[in-house]
């Protein structure tokens, strides 16, 4: 690794520290006060807490906040992801079924010299 790389990467695990120790502190906080805390049944057998919910919050706020290119998928956040990812791939195959497809002598043309078979509609 360049010492560039070694210092992105210390740097991550020095906020990752950081933002563990403020995520065991805010569920502890849960801990103490656990016979006020809202527990419900999201799923067959699936609990989750308001704990569980605003820590993942914390972790996810806090990562976009330091590293705004990354992405975070929770547990409790990953249902409603789901949800807009098969969106989004509904929509990308509508768009990519509505759009003609390349023509394989364009494709060899500018060097892609074996096109793939796919791309030949017969």
């Amino acid at each position: 690794m360049t010492d560039a790389a070694d210092a992105a990467l210390d740097a991550r695990y020095r906020f990752a520290q950081g933002l563990a120790r403020r995520a065991g502190e805010r569920a502890l906080r849960h801990w103490r006060a656990r016979d006020r805390l809202v527990v419900e049944l999201k799923g067959s057998q699936d609990w989750v807490s308001e704990a569980d919910r605003d820590v993942e919050n914390l972790l996810r706020e806090e990562i976009a906040a330091a590293f705004p290119q990354d992405r975070f998928l929770g547990e409790e956040t990953a249902a409603a992801v789901r949800a807009e990812a098969e969106e989004a791939l509904r929509a990308g195959i509508k768009a990519a079924e509505a759009e003609p497809a390349p023509d394989p002598s364009l494709l060899f043309e500018h060097a892609y010299v074996d096109p793939p078979e796919h791309l030949y509609r017969g």
